[in-house]
């Protein structure tokens, strides 16, 4: 390191109060530079790899050979530097059911020494039946292995765990259960505390089955449930599971894609499931319906009744999103999925989230289409998504302009747009197919930035501006929020 007037200024003469956030810094911008740092610098290097620690992805792969290499690496590390695995703080890994199973061959972490530490940190605790376990670390199954890298990571405070099957629930409960054993019901307490006790940050994406496990987080805060496929929401004690440790945010995401008769049996089981809540002190709730394969049988499964049940939900909400996600399917018009919601008794809801759908300001909340979102005088923030083409004749009305006198509280609306839009179709749009605009309207093949849209109408954003509401596009193209009214975007055609 030199300063301006050429003096080297060496990294060790830095406090270890300088280096451990600039560690953090570089980890959150890239972590490869932070690695590169860590390799040449003696002072950098044990900071770097407290930071690097943090948080440990196992990320999915085909491969399977070169998975279960990276999950032994870890656990090669986190046994060999006990200092480490209490860096620990958040753990990501994700599997499939078709490739859990044994290892064809001995990998380089050493057999006996992987016994010796599950054997080691089993008998300290005391448990009841550790037979299961370690025989499965003895057969070398992955499953145990992420099992083990759980129990080496003792101050783990958010775990995102995706054990997913194929097409139905049967296959999701054939996954080896060596991993399950560590959380089954006859769980020791003491090993319960030292795996869960600390967790406050949750996603799971797996079986019923290994719910209970969360009822042993006494610390949770946030929980996210991903489902492959429907599951019978009957079969899941989430409201012991919220009651127990005090959840605040919620969010559950639901696919239809391949269990449509069984989503319109299940209609029903939902809004009790979320009227049993009612007793919770939630302050986020997100629902996410997910059609993964696009079926246009989608539309025999209405949308709307799903959500209405959150109507007499708790005055303690604070924050609501709500998805739809189809993908593939010929009617894929977020527009006929937006719910009709009356949220106004919500006098604590401060944030919203819905997909767009042929949008205008009403006066006590905006309209999609035939459907209404009716919002409290509490609203702050407005979230949008999907932004596409009937929006946009919404906007150019410039009926969102009604929204900053409608809600004194209100202080940001943010779009999040698709990526882009032929040229063709917003010819008649203010900027477009003028004689000055950079943009026209000749030829099909022509496209634009969703934002670079939204950005022409500076007015309306100014407008807003002044009245105290900040606009902000989301563009995936670009992958980064817009300030419109402040920030001009860029009009970039692709051919």
């Amino acid at each position: 390191m030199q300063s301006a007037g050429g003096i080297h200024f060496p990294l060790q003469r830095l406090p270890s109060e300088l280096l451990l956030p600039i560690a953090g810094y570089l980890n959150a911008v890239d972590k490869n530079d932070l690695i590169s740092l860590s390799l040449v610098s003696r002072t950098m290097r044990p900071i770097a790899q407290e930071v690097l620690h943090q948080t440990i992805k196992l990320s999915f792969s085909q491969d399977y050979s070169k998975r279960v290499h990276k999950l032994l690496r870890v656990l090669r590390t986190l046994m060999d530097r006990p200092d480490l695995a209490l860096q620990v703080h958040a753990l990501e890994f994700l599997a499939y059911t078709i490739f859990f199973g044994r290892l064809d061959k001995p990998l380089w972490l050493n057999f006996q020494d992987t016994q010796k530490t599950a054997a080691d940190l089993v008998a300290s605790l005391e448990p009841g039946d550790e037979k299961h376990w370690l025989t499965d670390i003895r057969l070398q199954c992955e499953s145990a292995y992420a099992g083990l890298l759980l129990v080496l990571a003792p101050n783990l405070q958010s775990l995102r765990m995706r054990i997913a099957g194929l097409s139905s629930s049967e296959e999701i409960l054939l996954y080896p259960q060596s991993l399950v054993r560590i959380f089954g019901p006859k769980i020791p307490v003491p090993l319960a505390e030292r795996i869960l006790g600390s967790i406050e940050t949750l996603s799971i994406h797996t079986a019923s089955q290994v719910f209970y496990l969360m009822l042993r987080m006494p610390k949770l805060k946030s929980l996210r449930i991903e489902y492959v496929h429907l599951v019978d929401f009957d079969r899941i004690p989430l409201q012991s599971i919220i009651g127990a440790s005090g959840v605040k945010r919620l969010s559950l995401h639901i696919s239809i894609g391949f269990f449509l008769n069984d989503l319109l049996e299940s209609h029903a089981g939902l809004g009790p499931l979320l009227s049993h809540l009612a007793c919770t002190s939630l302050t986020h709730l997100e629902l996410e319906i997910w059609n993964d394969i696009g079926s246009d049988d989608y539309t025999h499964a209405d949308s709307r009744n799903i959500v209405k049940n959150i109507e007499p939900f708790i005055s303690t909400l604070e924050s609501l999103v709500i998805k739809w996600d189809e993908e593939g399917g010929k009617n894929n018009t977020t527009g006929s999925l937006t719910p009709t919601l009356n949220l106004k008794h919500f006098t604590n809801l401060k944030r919203i989230s819905v997909p767009s759908g042929s949008f205008s300001w009403v006066e006590e909340g905006f309209r999609c289409d035939d459907a209404s979102v009716m919002l409290p005088l509490s609203i702050q923030e407005v979230e949008i998504s999907d932004i596409n083409a009937s929006i946009m004749d919404g906007i150019r009305r410039l009926r969102i302009q009604d929204a900053a006198w409608s809600f004194p509280n209100l202080t940001q609306i943010k779009l999040r747009c698709k990526k882009t839009y032929q040229v063709e179709y917003y010819s008649d749009l203010p900027g477009f197919g003028d004689e000055d605009s950079d943009v026209d309207d000749e030829g099909s093949e022509g496209y634009v930035t969703t934002s670079s849209i939204l950005s022409k109408d500076q007015d309306t954003w100014r407008y807003l501006l002044e009245h105290g509401v900040q606009c902000m596009v989301y563009d995936e193209g670009t992958r980064g929020w817009h300030k419109l009214g402040i920030e001009p975007i860029k009009n970039d055609r692709i051919q």
